[in-house]
């Protein structure tokens, strides 16, 4: 008798689940490859409805045994990636009430180049009053319609561009030194600065937005994450208060942006918290957390939020920090382990080579 086409609709999904777990363990750049690490919460969902079904499909308990294994072993470790990123996981920090007038809060923003909808953006920037501002995407038109901001950010470091690569970064503060640099790619553009923070002396910035791992854009992740590991690099050789943030391309999840912590010796303030999935806004159950605020153990977190959506295809991220007063327990930074440094070496070498 001829199976139902339930049936191997099930087993194609269940292999299908399978194989896109199984891909990302293999330590290759293809974009093909990586990208099946953005999408753990939906293959995690995937793996469990196959799991409920299996036993009503499978044609023998040997056939229901294996297929609940396979599907099982995935799931678990996809829910072991995703875990830490989930409420369930132990803090490395908490929220502390801000001691008076020396928090500062930062929104990181993609805005969409081809989105001009400035004013939506506007009336956002209003509501959540950042002190930093990270505009990402800016094109001249784009500066140009924010240029009202001008009056509330009096320092500033633009270096807009057509190509989706542009980046506008505005402080309240006094900016002591501040440059855009090109570390891998000739149009893909950071901005490195050092930001002076009334009652809490200077704080180091560095905003990216590194190519991203799709066909029209890059085959490879190779120039992406030597653009993330050089910047991890530069942070772990500052003293102070250094915050990375941006629109990474890279999941907070992956292996790429693990090696990033480890090296940088920054926190992740969404362990412990919550995914806070920014893109695609639009599509809720689709969303994975692309934008990010890294920090240095020298800083305390004060508020993590994603705020509302004003038009552009990501979400912005706010967090409020504040510098810590040493009288709490020193926080552990995270460290480099096994083969990880030699690893970086090879994968810069590699990002810089490509990018020739």
């Amino acid at each position: 008798m001829e199976e139902p086409l339930l049936a191997w609709a099930i087993r194609i999904l269940g292999a299908a689940v399978v194989l896109s777990t199984l891909l990302p363990l293999v330590r290759r750049d293809a974009w093909w490859i990586r990208g099946f690490e953005f999408p753990r919460v939906q293959l995690l969902c995937a793996a469990l409805l196959v799991a409920g079904a299996v036993p009503v499909v499978a044609q023998s308990r040997g056939e229901m045994w294996l297929l609940l294994g396979a599907i099982g072993g995935s799931a678990l470790l996809q829910a072991a990636r995703i875990l830490p990123f989930t409420p369930l996981w132990p803090r490395r920090d908490s929220e502390l009430v801000p001691r008076g007038g020396r928090s500062f809060g930062l929104l990181v923003s993609n805005v969409l180049m081809t989105n001009r909808d400035a004013e939506s953006f506007l009336a956002l920037v209003d509501r959540l009053e950042p002190d930093l501002l990270l505009v990402i995407e800016a094109d001249d038109e784009w500066r140009q319609a924010i240029e009202s901001l001008a009056a509330r950010y009096p320092h500033r470091i633009e270096q807009p561009q057509d190509d989706t690569y542009g980046m506008l970064f505005y402080s309240r503060f006094p900016i002591v030194a501040g440059e855009v640099r090109f570390l891998v790619e000739e149009s893909v553009p950071s901005i490195h600065c050092t930001v002076a923070v009334p009652g809490s002396g200077e704080v180091r910035f560095h905003g990216l937005h590194p190519r991203p791992p799709v066909p029209h854009e890059a085959t490879e992740t190779t120039e992406r994450d030597a653009e993330l590991l050089l910047v991890a690099q530069l942070a772990r050789a500052e003293s102070g208060p250094v915050i990375v943030a941006g629109d990474l391309n890279d999941v907070a999840w992956s292996y790429t942006t693990g090696l990033f912590r480890r090296i940088s010796g920054l926190l992740d303030p969404r362990i412990g918290r919550g995914l806070l999935a920014t893109f695609p806004a639009e599509r809720w159950w689709l969303r994975f957390p692309l934008d990010h605020v890294f920090h240095s153990v020298e800083l305390e977190l004060v508020e993590l939020k994603v705020a509302p959506a004003f038009g552009s295809d990501h979400l912005p991220i706010f967090a409020r920090l504040q510098v810590d007063d040493g009288a709490g327990p020193r926080r552990q930074e995270p460290e480099p382990v096994g083969d990880d440094l030699e690893l970086v070496r090879e994968k810069i070498a590699n990002g810089v080579e490509s990018a020739e």
